[in-house]
């Protein structure tokens, strides 16, 4: 009985208290890139919680792994076990090197992609299908591509991109610096991927523990709002 009057206790405290240990899944290249200012930010009002940040691109399964929350970058979730909420749209684009397109030609239309290599992202929702729709008509266009490459990490894609491999699709937070700089060149911009999120994702809590709705916040207040 004195066991069960401690558990029922500490959990009461992780649910109300901003201390305890909070434990956090996210995206790789999300967390090099986005991550570190809400995290600041949390650790300065929360000093009291231990936060354990896990960065892996694979979708962690948040209902039996040791996981608090889940950070996602991905289209509508499906998954109805669990509650989520979405935080900021990510834009996409189509890029490629101007060696790469001097080599091998400029695709104008999405079936001009089936000519090229392309460089495949491993969780991509349809495989080696990339969903292309027009701006101007609302039609979409499945292009089936060739993988010449396939890896589970955005960073290493856009790094393969600017070293005249391929042609990737990839979140547009991971290409500005290189497109800016000419080393990389948006294509089809009058075609559109489905849209995705970035994404929190929680076990079937009754009510968000006091350190996970602080975190959220922080999370929300840095990178919510606009487009990352």
């Amino acid at each position: 009985m004195a066991g069960l009057a401690q558990a029922q206790n500490d959990v009461r405290a992780f649910q109300t208290t901003l201390t305890g240990t909070l434990r956090v899944s996210a995206p790789l290249s999300f967390g090099l890139h986005r991550l570190s200012a809400p995290l600041i930010s949390f650790r300065d009002a929360t000093p009291d919680v231990d936060l354990q940040i896990s960065l892996t691109d694979r979708f962690v399964d948040i209902l039996t792994e040791d996981f608090d929350m889940a950070l996602r970058i991905s289209g509508a979730p499906s998954d109805l076990s669990t509650i989520w909420r979405k935080i900021a749209p990510v834009p996409r684009s189509l890029v490629a090197s101007p060696n790469y397109l001097a080599q091998h030609g400029t695709p104008q239309t999405p079936g001009d992609l089936t000519a090229h290599t392309a460089l495949a992202y491993t969780h991509l929702a349809n495989g080696n299908v990339w969903q292309l729709t027009s701006a101007a008509s609302g039609l979409t266009e499945p292009v089936r591509i060739k993988a010449g490459l396939t890896c589970d990490n955005g960073d290493l894609l856009a790094q393969l991109a600017q070293a005249d491999q391929g042609i990737a699709l990839l979140p547009d937070f991971l290409l500005r610096d290189a497109i800016a700089s000419g080393d990389l060149v948006r294509l089809l911009p009058g075609w559109n991927p489905p849209e995705i999120w970035l994404t929190a994702f929680f076990p079937p809590y009754r009510r968000l523990p006091a350190a996970l709705d602080r975190f959220t916040a922080c999370v929300v207040t840095a990178l919510g709002g606009t487009p990352l």
